[in-house]
């Protein structure tokens, strides 16, 4: 936990927040930070500032909270869109995590002709879920602004809100242009390292007579 961020459900009044479970348990046996002690902390898609420990009880921290006056809130950043196909649950909070600590705007999530569709129905796309692997990816990038989440229908939609198609395979820049010059051919080429055509081998059969006339004794006997 690089930044603290203290969400809205845990303030008791004002800038005064109570924290309990993971984030207080952090704090006591990860940071060891006692009453009086200050960490750095950001309030959720608000500000910067510093938690001051007013006091622990029962694993329970309580504390206040300080606005910064000068915050990075103002600055600006590109605006950066992630699009994943439909993963396996474990790797959608992989993703998550990394889109936050990123400052990802927006992740957008699409149905691939080979996603199982069952990963739709786990209990990570509850909303509770998205924003608490989110706010893993807060904390370790020292973010505060909630990456927003969004599932399309197909690939198809990629381009239609898009500028600029970026595309990474195994961790490296395979390509980047304007998205009017891209293609899905031509993106699926660079995500997969190969045309669409070499998925579909088409094997050359020779049917002899022979062949042909085992054919017709088994239609015969049929």
């Amino acid at each position: 936990m690089n930044l603290l961020i203290l969400e809205e459900s845990e303030k008791i009044y004002d800038n005064y927040f109570k924290l309990i479970e993971r984030k207080s348990s952090h704090i006591i046996q990860i940071l060891k930070s006692k009453p009086k002690d200050t960490l750095q902390a950001g309030t959720l898609n608000r500000d910067y500032g510093l938690f001051h420990i007013e006091k622990i009880e029962d694993n329970i921290v309580y504390g206040l909270f300080r606005r910064e006056e000068e915050t990075v809130q103002g600055k600006t950043f590109p605006c950066i869109r992630l699009f994943s196909s439909i993963q396996r649950p474990q790797t959608i909070k992989k993703i998550l995590q990394l889109a936050a600590t990123l400052q990802v705007e927006e992740v957008f999530f699409f149905i691939a002709r080979k996603s199982e569709k069952s990963y739709l129905n786990s209990p990570i796309w509850n909303s509770e879920n998205l924003n608490k692997e989110l706010i893993l990816g807060l904390e370790q990038g020292k973010k505060i602004h909630l990456p927003k989440i969004k599932i399309l229908k197909n690939v198809k939609e990629v381009f239609e809100i898009s500028d600029r198609i970026t595309i990474f395979r195994d961790g490296q820049l395979i390509s980047s242009a304007p998205a009017r010059d891209v293609t899905p051919q031509s993106a699926i080429r660079d995500m997969v390292g190969r045309d669409m055509e070499s998925f579909f081998v088409k094997e050359q059969v020779t049917i002899t007579d022979e062949v042909l006339a085992a054919v017709f004794r088994h239609i015969g006997d049929s």
